[in-house]
C-alpha cells in the first residue's frame, strides 16, 4: 500500500480549524463536515486497506503479542457497508465504525513504580496495529 505522506486538503483543513477552535460547541455546530472531510475517509480508507491485505490486517489486529493484552471496540455497523457483500471474509471488521484498541490497567497499574516503562511496551505491543491504520490513511507512523 502506498504511502503519499500527506492528507487530502479538505481534511487537513478541517484539522486546521478544530485546533483553532477546540471547542465543544464548535465541533457541535461541524460534525457533519467533520463526518464528510476526516471519519468517512479514513474509514473508507482503512477498510480499503483491509480488504486489500486481509493478512496483514489478520496479523496487526489478531496477532498474539496484541490481543494478549489490547482489545478492538466501537460501535459497529448493523449490516455490510456500502459497496461490501455481508459474507466477504473480513466483514466482522468492514463494519466497524471506528477502530479503537483498548486495555485494562487497574489502579495498581497506574501507581505502579515502573508504570512508564510498563506503559512503553504496551504500546510496542499495538505497533503492527497502529502501523496498518496510520499506512491506511496515508500518514507515516
Amino acid at each position: 500500500m502506498p504511502v503519499t505522506n500527506s492528507l487530502p486538503p479538505e481534511m487537513l483543513a478541517f484539522l486546521v480549524d478544530l485546533e483553532r477552535n477546540n471547542r465543544r460547541e464548535w465541533f457541535q455546530s461541524r460534525q457533519s463536515r467533520y463526518e464528510e472531510t476526516v471519519k468517512d475517509p479514513a474509514l473508507k480508507s482503512i477498510r480499503e486497506a483491509i480488504v486489500a491485505d486481509p493478512a496483514g490486517w489478520r496479523k496487526a489486529s489478531a496477532g498474539k503479542a496484541f490481543t494478549k493484552v489490547w482489545r478492538i471496540e466501537g460501535d459497529t455497523l448493523k449490516r455490510a457497508p456500502k459497496g461490501y457483500a455481508p459474507d466477504h471474509p473480513q466483514i466482522d471488521d468492514l463494519k466497524r465504525k471506528d477502530f479503537t484498541a483498548l486495555v485494562d490497567l487497574s489502579p495498581d497499574d497506574l501507581h505502579a513504580p515502573d508504570f512508564a516503562r510498563s506503559l512503553a511496551a504496551l504500546f510496542r505491543k499495538s505497533k503492527p496495529f497502529m502501523e496498518f491504520l496510520w499506512r491506511a490513511v496515508n500518514v507515516p507512523y
